[in-house]
């Protein structure tokens, strides 16, 4: 914190711009950091003095620090695997929820876009961490659970939380509304369950699956314009007059 505000004295530029190549601004570097013991803490219920340790972690207030001094929440991502302050919040390699809360807080875009390479957004990467609190947390801030994927090595929510084997958070994100890709369906997200021998997930997705194509058949049967479905009552008419005139 001491080094942060010396620099800060110094004129150092709190929005000076991420490097291209998975480069972080000062806020996306801090909304990213976290320490070991605290992720073990939250994910494991561990307690004494651990739990002090998570409690007295820097980083909520170094991000709260910056934001104060007009850090911008919502500078954009690096082009390869580049974050948003948020985006990285959600998929450091120990997610902090009083991180996400404080960011949301200032006005982060729940939904901003990936980066072109590699990227995520915020409801994605905490999918592929299997992060539940911090998932239900953006979801009420109206995250989109069908988000696209990066162009290159992109992840929806779903098929990242089904290549890491996240079963809880697979079912959650169906009961929240996760669909199938009108094209390729879930097909993706069940290959790449498969491959990392997954195969709960693959035989749950596959009954999803089975069960929207189903729907869609049904859906599109119902709002098919009368004009394109056989009359039979006029069919069996026409076949009456014929057979009664002749």
């Amino acid at each position: 914190m001491e080094a942060i505000l010396l620099l800060l004295s110094y004129g150092a530029d709190i929005n000076a711009p991420a490097g291209k190549f998975s480069g972080r601004t000062a806020l996306q570097a801090a909304a990213s950091a976290a320490k070991l013991v605290p992720c073990f803490t939250r994910e494991f219920g561990h307690f004494g003095l651990e739990r002090l340790t998570y409690n007295d972690s820097p980083y909520p207030e170094i991000v709260e620090l910056l934001l104060l001094r007009q850090a911008d929440v919502n500078a954009s991502a690096a082009k390869e695997f580049g974050r948003t302050a948020l985006q990285a919040a959600t998929s450091s390699e120990c997610p902090d929820p009083r991180i996400v809360t404080l960011l949301l807080d200032h006005g982060a875009d729940v939904n901003a876009a990936p980066a072109e390479i590699g990227g995520v957004t915020a409801l994605q990467g905490a999918a592929i961490k299997g992060d539940m609190e911090i998932a239900k947390i953006l979801l009420k801030h109206k995250a989109d659970v069908n988000a696209a994927p990066a162009l290159k090595k992109g992840r929806t929510a779903m098929e990242g939380a089904a290549e890491h084997g996240r079963m809880d958070m697979v079912r959650w994100l169906i009961n929240s509304g996760a669909e199938p890709d009108p094209v390729n369906g879930l097909s993706r997200a069940i290959e790449l369950a498969d491959e990392n021998e997954h195969f709960f997930i693959v035989i749950l997705l596959q009954d999803v699956e089975e069960f929207y194509e189903s729907k869609r058949c049904s859906d599109l049967l119902n709002t098919m314009p009368w004009s394109l479905l056989p009359d039979r009552g006029m069919v069996m008419n026409e076949e009456e007059e014929d057979g009664h005139s002749s």
